[in-house]
């Protein structure tokens, strides 16, 4: 029960601030505002509208709420992914998935999964870059740690 609502409130802060910053672009909330302070009101109304399409879909059942807001994200998800395909380069675009899809499975499932820091945990003199190109000794734990709890 902890972990569910803990990573539930992890979900939905970090997609707030995602939100009200895509909404800041788009200029339905006024982009001077910077500061945590001045955003703060947005994040409550963005989390209450969020509150109350689910509480809606779920108070009004599997086969007519979670039914129609699933329906609804999925016909999104595909006309913006149609779109993009169409209105842009489609020939690149056909290129780029199957460059990328070749990276991936020859970086992230391999070199990623296995990659350790070994040299970035090292002080200077040891084996440490020099140049002062390397990340922090804290960096890789860090970031692991919030990558595994993300997904």
């Amino acid at each position: 029960m902890f972990d569910s609502n803990t990573f539930t409130r992890i979900y939905v802060g970090l997609g707030v601030i995602q939100m009200v910053t895509g909404l800041q672009r788009l200029g339905w909330i006024d982009p001077s505002k910077t500061s945590e302070e001045d955003l703060k009101n947005q994040y409550v109304v963005v989390i209450w509208a969020i509150t109350l399409l689910a509480t809606i879909s779920v108070v009004s059942g599997l086969k007519v709420g979670i039914k129609t807001l699933s329906n609804v994200a999925f016909g999104l998800g595909t006309l913006i992914l149609f779109l993009c395909f169409v209105m842009d380069k489609t020939y690149y675009l056909l290129n780029l998935v199957v460059q990328t899809t070749g990276m991936y499975l020859q970086w992230n499932l391999f070199q990623v999964a296995f990659w350790t820091d070994a040299f970035g945990s090292l002080n200077a003199g040891e084996g440490r870059a020099v140049d002062g190109n390397s990340a922090a000794t804290w960096w890789i734990g860090a970031w692991t740690v919030f990558y595994l709890a993300w997904w």
